[in-house]
Order: structure tokens, then C-alpha cells, then sequence
């Protein structure tokens, strides 16, 4: 593989902590670099929102960069770099869909159920989010693992204020990206869970079109990166 910058963007609720080591993997070949979104992790930037800090972070990528994002992460991404930052030559989209394929409300992550996250929130937000542990990992073949490891690194005060959780439902709500993915000229590689409720299904490997491929991950749920880091690093360096 060549060497190449990677930027890690983790999704909604969980902060960079959710690679799980992850981006370790790369260390080898790579320089990594995770970053946290204001108001998560360690980041207390108050002045930007989601999108203009991964605008500020995009823009002062100076060496051939590959953007490796997941959920929330991918959303972001796509807005802000479809065809902007010739730097970025690679993005990389776990657990992301963005409904080229069907724009029902099937998926767990339709706009109803976001309004619903949103109010429970607000109304109780420690058993909210809870359950929302038990979504992300839910089908997954390792799920009562994969729950456990999130309840025990995951502590509730450690995670963003409902404000900033709240801000980042609202995008989510109002985000149909398409359009952007289908116009973009960057290499893309879409890696689905195969058993991931919170996405419209893909349901089979392919490519779609001349730069954008996709992988199917058998068994995978929507938390790709406690049990299945393996499988994901051996799909995303052949794409490499």
C-alpha cells in the first residue's frame, strides 16, 4: 500500500474512542490521524458546527489524504468533499448508505425514529441511550459482546451534551446524499454490515459505478468496529 494520510470521522454519540484501536492497523503504512467533532471527546470547540469543522479539517489537508468514516461520520464527508480538496483521493464509507438505492422509511434511522430519538432524549436521556447501544448492535452475530463493551467504555457523562446529540439528529434528518455520492469523482469504497438495520440494504457486493464500489460484510450490525475490525482492514486495503 502506498502511504498515505488517513483521517478518521467517527458517527453520532460515540466519539473517536469507537475505532477500538482500529486505525492501529494502518499505523505500518500510514500516518493517522482521528479526529473528535465538537462536542465530543476532547474537542470543546464552540464555534463551529459539524460541517464547517470538517470543512476546516479538509482544508488544510495538504499531502494525498483517504477519509475513512463511519455512520454520521460518512454523511458529513460526502457534504463537504464530494468534489472539493484534491488532497482527499480516497473515501471510505462504513455503515453509511446514502439511499442510491431507495429512500423508504424501512430502515431504523427514518426520519420518524429520528424525531422519536430526539424527544426521548430530552425526556430520559440515560435509558435512551442505552437502547440506542442495543441498536447499534442489534443482529449482529457478537451482539451481547458487542453491548457489553460499549456499556463498560461508553459511560453516559462521557458523551456529548443532548445539545450538541440533538444538532446532529437534526443533519441527520435533513441529509439525503445521493446526489453528491452519485456526482463525486473521488474513489469510493461503500462497506455495508450485512445485518445492519440502521441502512437501507445493498445487497450484494459490486460496483455501481466506475469509482464507487461496495463490500457486503456478512453478520456485521451497525457497530462495525468491535468484532469485525479484521475484516473490514483486509476490504478497505485492497481498496487502498
Amino acid at each position: 500500500m502506498n502511504n498515505f494520510n488517513i483521517i478518521f470521522i467517527h458517527g453520532w454519540l460515540f466519539d473517536s474512542r469507537i475505532w477500538c484501536n482500529f486505525d492501529k492497523l494502518f499505523m505500518k503504512n500510514h500516518n493517522i490521524k482521528k479526529i473528535n467533532l465538537p462536542g465530543y471527546g476532547d474537542n470543546i470547540e464552540k464555534n463551529l458546527n459539524h460541517r464547517d469543522y470538517c470543512k476546516q479539517v479538509f482544508k488544510a489537508i495538504d499531502s494525498p489524504s483517504i477519509i475513512i468514516c463511519w455512520s454520521y461520520g460518512g454523511l458529513l464527508t460526502l457534504q463537504e468533499c464530494a468534489n472539493n480538496y484534491p488532497n482527499i483521493k480516497k473515501i471510505i464509507l462504513i455503515n453509511c448508505n446514502p439511499y442510491i438505492f431507495s429512500n423508504t422509511s424501512k430502515s431504523f434511522l427514518n426520519k420518524n425514529n429520528i424525531e422519536t430519538l430526539k424527544k426521548e432524549l430530552e425526556t430520559d436521556r440515560y435509558k435512551t441511550i442505552q437502547k440506542f447501544f442495543f441498536e447499534c448492535v442489534k443482529n449482529s452475530k457478537f451482539s451481547k459482546n458487542e453491548y457489553k463493551f460499549l456499556k463498560e467504555n461508553f459511560l453516559i457523562d462521557s458523551l456529548p451534551e443532548n445539545v450538541i446529540l440533538i444538532e446532529g439528529l437534526k443533519y441527520l434528518s435533513e441529509s439525503n446524499n445521493s446526489k453528491l455520492l452519485i456526482e463525486t469523482k473521488k474513489d469510493v469504497l461503500i462497506i455495508n454490515g450485512g445485518n445492519d438495520h440502521f441502512i437501507e440494504p445493498i445487497l450484494s457486493s459490486n460496483k455501481i459505478y466506475n469509482n464507487i464500489s461496495v463490500k457486503i460484510i456478512n453478520n456485521m450490525g451497525h457497530m462495525p468496529f468491535i468484532s469485525y475490525k479484521d475484516e473490514i482492514y483486509n476490504v478497505i486495503s485492497d481498496f487502498i
